[in-house]
Order: structure tokens, then sequence, then C-alpha cells
């Protein structure tokens, strides 16, 4: 009842762009199924007659399940962390650079929005839940979101994947420490950029930067290095949930709530990221906030601890030791799978050849790209005597 109109006018604008995004992706979704109805009828159809051969009922399965399962998401996240490492350190600071940007544009949205609803104290104080769950869901939400759709690498996602590539032996310590060091000055210098825009722009972001800024340089030791571990477990969750929807087919939707749940919460709960305090230090000392030097370092320093831990030690080397696949289980689950492909293959040939449909091309692609990576793991795994009795093997099927 205290807040201004113009406040309310804005949470409002908020929330509707927010229910207007979500109809419109819901009614591509419908109208993309309308478009197609052979690849939904023909994946329906298709997909009993194959129930013998799990290789191929997955490839038609994935139309309708577009989450990964764990074991699958962490495989992912170990190639992703691989591939990261040897990437070029130039490359790695540009998109870098890009993530931060994105990052402070986050900031600049949720300093717009609950940052800046008057009447009474700020969002950390008690009672003021209302206020948290405005400037939870409004802002950073939409920065991770944009990280994971324009393939940016943020240095907190990136402590994931290095984590989880360190951890499975698929990268060095030296490539892993180059990706987290690039990343990280990129998204330093990204953050900084966005911070000093809002105070040259005068946006309406800026005077609440002081405030949220001052909070955060009070925290103790102690209480900025807890919060980190918080702040880096939840942003490296929202990645692992994004990589579980995107790379399992989903659409714009899936990403969307699979990143918005643990990020808001980050937010809501007030843990810490030292990405997003970049952003907010910068614009509170340009628009006249008062910082003593040993205290801002003291923040970026410890947030960042945390956020190694969080992100890098518990999402990106605990959760898949946890619960990914060992190595032996990845074999054997891939020889099993051959096996069932050579079994099966003269029926499969048959179902996929009496198809008619060209839609299915597609699939019938994606089933002989997936019969070449299992004849090579087995080849390589000895199977059947050895890999090239496998391969003639499989020929003669």
């Amino acid at each position: 009842s205290k807040m201004p109109r113009h406040h309310l006018a804005r949470v409002a604008l908020a929330v509707a762009l927010t229910v207007a995004l979500a109809a419109h992706t819901a009614s591509g979704t419908v109208a993309l199924r309308a478009r197609t109805p052979g690849v939904y009828a023909h994946a329906a159809r298709a997909s009993a007659p194959l129930h013998r051969a799990a290789p191929l009922v997955d490839v038609r399965a994935r139309v309708h399940n577009s989450l990964l399962t764990p074991a699958e998401t962490f495989k992912i996240m170990e190639d992703e962390g691989a591939k990261r490492s040897l990437e070029p350190f130039e490359k790695l600071l540009w998109k870098g650079l890009a993530a931060g940007m994105l990052i402070g544009t986050g900031g600049i949205l949720c300093s717009s929005v609950g940052g800046d609803i008057g009447g009474g104290e700020f969002f950390w104080a008690e009672g003021m839940g209302i206020k948290r769950l405005l400037f939870g869901a409004f802002g950073y939400p939409l920065s991770i979101i944009c990280v994971a759709a324009t393939g940016s690498s943020a240095f907190t996602g990136n402590l994931a994947f290095a984590g989880a590539a360190l951890r499975s032996g698929r990268a060095t310590p030296g490539g892993a420490f180059q990706m987290a060091l690039a990343t990280f000055l990129g998204c330093l210098m990204g953050c900084v950029f966005m911070g000093v825009l809002t105070h040259v722009c005068d946006l309406p972001a800026a005077i609440p930067t002081i405030a949220i800024a001052q909070h955060k340089a009070h925290l103790t030791i102690a209480q900025t290095i807890g919060r980190g571990i918080g702040g880096g477990w939840l942003i490296a969750l929202a990645i692992t949930l994004a990589t579980a929807a995107t790379k399992g087919g989903g659409n714009f939707a899936d990403l969307a709530l699979a990143v918005w749940f643990p990020i808001s919460t980050y937010v809501i709960c007030d843990f810490e990221h030292s990405l997003a305090n970049m952003f907010f230090f910068t614009a509170a000392i340009l628009s006249g906030g008062e910082f003593e030097t040993a205290d801002v370092v003291k923040n970026l320093v410890c947030s960042t601890a945390g956020n190694i831990i969080g992100a890098g030690v518990l999402v990106g080397a605990f959760l898949p030791w946890a619960s990914g696949p060992t190595e032996i289980d990845s074999r054997q689950a891939l020889l099993n799978a051959y096996s069932r492909l050579v079994s099966t293959n003269n029926a499969a040939e048959e179902e996929l050849c009496g198809i008619e449909d060209e839609q299915c091309m597609e699939e019938s692609i994606a089933l002989e790209v997936k019969k070449a990576e299992l004849i090579q793991v087995a080849a390589a795994a000895g199977y059947g005597g050895s890999g090239k009795s496998g391969k003639n093997k499989y020929k003669k099927n």
C-alpha cells in the first residue's frame, strides 16, 4: 500500500511481459506440432515395433522426452569441459566478456525492479520477502538464460564444466585453469563495462546499486565465503538443468524454466556471486557510493573462493561422482547396446526401409550415427574377440 504508483506500474509491466513470453512459447510449440503432424505420428507408430532395440527406441523417444538422465547430463558436462579447456585463451576471453555484459544486464534489471521499490527498508531486512521475490524473479534469470542460449562462457558455469572434466580425467589442470582465468577476466571486463554504462546513462538502477553494494561490503569473511558457496552451488545447478533440458531436444520454455528456479532462489536467498558483485560495486562507486578498498577486495576474493567451492567442487566434481556413471558402467552399457543393436539389426532396417515418409530421414541419419559410434566403442573394447571381427559381424547382419 505504501508502494508508489510508478513502481507498481513497473512491476506490473514486468509480470505482463513474462506471461506474454510464456504464452508465446507455448503457442509456438502447439503450432509446430500442428505443422508437422507426421513426425509425431510416426514416432508413436514406430516406437512399438522397435521396443526390443533400446538404442533405436531412444532415438525416437527423444521427441517426447526433452530431459536427459543424470548420467547423460554429466557425460555432456564432462565433454563440454574438455572441449572448453582446449579453446584458445583469446576466444575464452571474448566469450567471457559477452557473458559479463549479460550478467551486468541482469544486475541493471533486478536493481530497476526489486531494488527500486520504496516504502520501507531494503529487501534483505526482516519482513521484506515480497521485495526479495521481485528482486530475484526479474534480472539474473534473464542473464543466465541468455548466457546458455548464446553460447557465452560465464566463469561460474565453466567452474562446473571444469570440475566435471577434471574428475573424469578429460581435462588437464593447466587447461582447466586457463579456461577459468580467461572467463574470469572476460566477465570482469563485461560487468565493469555495464556498471560504467549504468552510471553514464543515469539509469534507474544506478542509485539502488549503492545500497546493494554497501550491504555486500559489510558482510564478514565467513559470511561472504558461505554465501559464495550457496551462490556457486545454485548457479551451477542452473547450468546443469539447462544442459539436461536443451541437449535433450528441449525448447526455449524448457531452458527458461530450468534456469529460472535455481537462479531466482540464489538471488532471493541473498547468496553471493562474484560476477554480479563486480557490476554492483562498479555502478555504486561511480554513482557516489563510498567504500573502503579493503572491503571491496575482501568481498570479491571471498565470494570468488566460495563460488569455486560451490560450482567447481560440489556441482562439477561431487554430483557427477555421486550420480554420474563410472567408466566401467559406461563401457558395459555401450557394449550391451551394441549387442542389442546387432541382434535386432535386420528387423530395424526392415522397419526403416518400409517407411515412405520423408520426415523420417533425419531420424534415420541419427540412427546411423549412433550405430557408427557403438561400433567404434565396441571395436576399441574388443567386443567379439577383436574390433575387426566385431565390425565384420555387424556388416554381415
